[in-house]
């Protein structure tokens, strides 16, 4: 007695250009509106949306590779547009993956590039193979670092929060620079030493009341020159 085997069988793989009786789908498609208008207007939005600009892109980069024909252009635009909705939620588990393949492939770029320069005997060709090894280098740290960025959030915004968390406001407390260093309360130590001892309005001098008269410069006190320069003592 034999046992049937209980693993299910895996799908079918597609490894090349395919072709069905309505895929692939080599056009955008657009809305059908009310009024030929309406409907060209769809069409125009359809094509120069975000999700099919990125698509333009995709097939021309795939032209020459044999997979654009395999491409479902419809289907392609649909999951372009569902990446960029979710990250508009704040899933960026895409564009974290997207970075983490930019950074093996430009590092792979870069092994490549070295090993071509070390096989050049001649010092041009051996300067341009390293010159553009160390720049995808460059740009394979750099993707590492806008990752890394892209998964501990915006520092920024994270430190200032955490600052207005921990401040202290003094209310009525004057700033150190302009105290000099001294207690808060010593600008009134003056008026606020003694109970009973205010400072007497009436007590200021004469000199400095506002019913000052002014006398005239006298004879004795003019200058003896008309320009108005006395004599130097």
């Amino acid at each position: 007695m034999t046992r049937k085997s209980s693993k299910a069988k895996p799908p079918a793989t597609v490894t090349g250009p395919w072709q069905s009786a309505t895929y692939p789908r080599r056009q955008f498609e657009a809305h059908q509106g009310a009024t030929d208008a309406e409907t060209a207007q769809n069409f125009i939005g359809a094509v120069l949306s975000p999700a099919a600009a990125a698509a333009r892109v995709v097939l021309a980069a795939e032209r020459g590779t044999g997979q654009a024909d395999a491409l479902d252009v419809p289907s392609l635009v649909a999951c372009l547009q569902a990446d960029a909705q979710a990250a508009s939620r704040g899933d960026l588990t895409g564009a974290e993956a997207m970075l983490a393949g930019q950074a093996s492939a430009l590092q792979a770029l870069f092994v490549r590039l070295v090993e071509r320069g070390m096989g050049c005997t001649h010092a041009p060709a051996f300067e341009v193979n390293l010159k553009f090894a160390l720049m995808a280098q460059r740009q394979s740290a750099k993707a590492l670092e806008t990752l890394a960025l892209v998964k501990a959030g915006p520092p920024v915004f994270a430190r200032q929060a955490n600052i207005a968390t921990n401040q202290q406001i003094n209310v009525g407390a004057p700033a150190p620079g302009r105290t000099g260093g001294r207690p808060a309360d010593s600008t009134n130590e003056l008026l606020e030493a003694h109970d009973g001892a205010r400072l007497d309005g009436g007590a200021q001098g004469a000199a400095e009341g506002s019913n000052r008269v002014l006398a005239p410069l006298g004879a004795e006190q003019r200058s003896p020159h008309p320009g108005g320069q006395g004599e130097s003592v």
